[in-house]
């Protein structure tokens, strides 16, 4: 599973490297590092807000003894793109803005609902820590 994710996240390291310095030469040193500091609070202040209204969404499904499935995926979502937005670097940003922005996040959603029922329908999800 390590080695599975080593490489992406190599990539994207390299890729938000060579994305800041080419930003870098094109607007500066200051500007670039003002933009990476705005995008970083700026993630913070949105997945919080976004974080808050999820969760209350969730708590007023459970107190109409509803399942908050999808609910559920977006907060998830929404988590993993404040911390895409606090990682320094543009292409994180972008991805992290997709899945702060409603509209795409819940394209976003489908594509993680129907992920999940293909594994499951196919059995590669694993419960626990063995495989069956």
């Amino acid at each position: 599973m390590i080695k599975r994710l080593l490489l992406p996240f190599l990539l994207l390291g390299i890729l938000e490297i060579w994305g800041i310095a080419l930003v870098g030469n094109w607007i500066g040193p200051l500007p670039t590092a003002l933009l990476i500091l705005a995008s970083c609070f700026l993630g913070w202040h949105f997945a919080r807000r976004e974080g808050l209204q999820t969760l209350r969404v969730i708590r007023l499904r459970l107190s109409n003894h509803e399942i908050p499935g999808d609910e559920v995926i977006d907060g998830v979502l929404i988590l993993v793109g404040g911390i895409l937005l606090i990682i320094p670097g543009f292409l994180s940003d972008i991805m992290g803005i997709f899945m702060m922005i409603p509209y795409t996040r819940g394209m976003m959603r489908l594509l993680v609902k129907y992920t999940l029922k293909n594994r499951i329908s196919k059995r590669m999800v694993v419960w626990g820590t063995k495989r069956r």
